[in-house]
């Protein structure tokens, strides 16, 4: 696991620091309160990728099960994993308010202006109450955590909450000499080991408790896929004046986006636009960024970036076509499998990756929330419904506030059952 970038050499800094302060973790008593206690907190569900490592590291931490709560997936050792975005109140809440809709909508569009990441699990490090896993991002997540600190009134944070931990154990018990030699055999053990990659699947508002076995989600909206491609750059909708910009595309992929782009060589130099030449591309190391797609419009823009070894395809009113990497670039609304890319995807269901052409916080026709959405994670769209009977898709797409214009209709007049989670 390559960890060599600056932003996580500050985040290896800090968990060792961490570490080194908290060589005696203690009892915390707080654990096994009942009814439990609260923070009030927006955090993500989504999935846990292990490595082989994990079963050993478990297996490990069977000596301990006696003592705490070991926090796994399914939550059946005490405690479930899960990361936590940013605390809005710090435990223990005092007094439970379902009127938050507001905040979850300011949260829901900050983090849907930041690119959508991953997050790997690297080492274990010692806690004030037991061991974590080490968390380093594809993305610099206190980017928009400074934004919800500007944006939301009265935010009552515990500590600064600047790295990416992931809890794996708390003490429930006084630990001993023994446990305490016992930690640091495991952390030394596991020191550099990469555990898990965790993808955010969906974001969820409300109060969480300290096992995370018995949350209140009050909202919550799906993650975009981790491949999300902004079409010819754009973050806000259609715009023949911002597209193709070459300031914009370097702005976006700096951020962490992929983005299209279109492509011309003219005159033996190389243009931007989608209907013809239209802006001279100055920095030309733009192409070769991992995370630039590029639209060659014409065969010579092809030959070009085949020459040059840069991700690029041909593409006009064709079903789909093969990327240089092998992807197949399908047709608006269409999707074909796990390493297809769908251009309008709430047209279509969302396989590996997607491109928009509009925004991912409004709508084109009717500037509503969360056009674009992934359907295969459409049960997710049910924590934010406040019934119990049997809804068409369309349906829950509005009572979750969603537009569903450009769903297909055939997908929309499917009938579910809305499993509500909700008071």
């Amino acid at each position: 696991m390559d960890l060599t970038s600056a932003s996580h050499q500050i985040l290896l800094s800090v968990y060792d620091a961490i570490h080194t302060k908290n060589l005696r973790p203690m009892k915390q008593d707080s654990l096994l309160l009942d009814p439990p206690e609260l923070c009030k907190a927006v955090w993500t569900e989504g999935i846990y990728q292990p490595t082989d490592a994990v079963k050993t590291l478990y297996e490990d931490l069977q000596q301990l099960s006696s003592k705490g709560l070991i926090y796994t997936e399914d939550g059946v050792k005490g405690g479930r994993l899960h990361w936590t975005v940013f605390q809005t109140e710090t435990f223990p809440v005092t007094q439970i308010s379902k009127d938050i809709k507001q905040e979850a909508d300011t949260l829901r569009t900050i983090v849907g202006s930041f690119p959508p990441f991953s997050l790997a699990l690297v080492g274990i490090r010692r806690t004030r109450f037991g061991l974590f896993f080490c968390g380093y991002p594809s993305f610099d997540v206190n980017l928009f955590r400074e934004k919800i600190r500007s944006e939301l009134p009265d935010v009552r944070e515990p500590h600064p909450q600047d790295i990416c931990h992931v809890t794996l154990f708390r003490f429930t018990e006084t630990p001993t000499d023994e446990d305490y030699l016992f930690l640091d055999q495991i952390c030394e053990k596991y020191k550099n080991t990469h555990f898990y990659t965790f993808l955010p699947k969906r974001y969820v508002y409300g109060y969480g408790t300290w096992s995370m076995l018995s949350p209140l989600p009050l909202y919550s909206w799906n993650a975009a896929p981790l491949l999300w491609i902004l079409h010819r750059g754009l973050q806000n909708g259609p715009s023949s004046e911002l597209e193709n910009q070459e300031e914009i595309l370097w702005a976006r992929v700096k951020e962490g986006w992929h983005v299209e782009l279109d492509l011309w060589i003219k005159d033996k130099s190389l243009w931007l636009g989608h209907d013809g030449p239209q802006r001279p591309l100055r920095d030309h190391s733009l192409l070769h960024h991992p995370n630039v797609w590029i639209h060659a419009k014409h065969l010579p823009a092809a030959q070009y970036c085949l020459e040059h070894n840069y991700h690029c395809f041909v593409h006009d009113t064709d079903c789909g076509t093969l990327t240089s990497k092998q992807y197949l670039w399908c047709y608006p609304g269409s999707s074909a499998g796990p390493r297809s890319i769908v251009v309008l995807p709430e047209r279509a269901f969302v396989p590996l990756g997607a491109l928009s052409k509009g925004t991912l916080q409004s709508c084109r026709k009717c500037e509503l929330q969360d056009t674009i959405i992934s359907a295969p994670a459409l049960p997710a769209l049910t924590l934010s419904c406040s019934c119990n009977s049997h809804l068409t898709v369309k349906d829950m797409f509005s009572c979750a506030g969603v537009c569903s214009d450009y769903l297909p209709s055939h997908f929309t007049q499917h009938t579910v059952k809305c499993e509500s989670l909700c008071s």
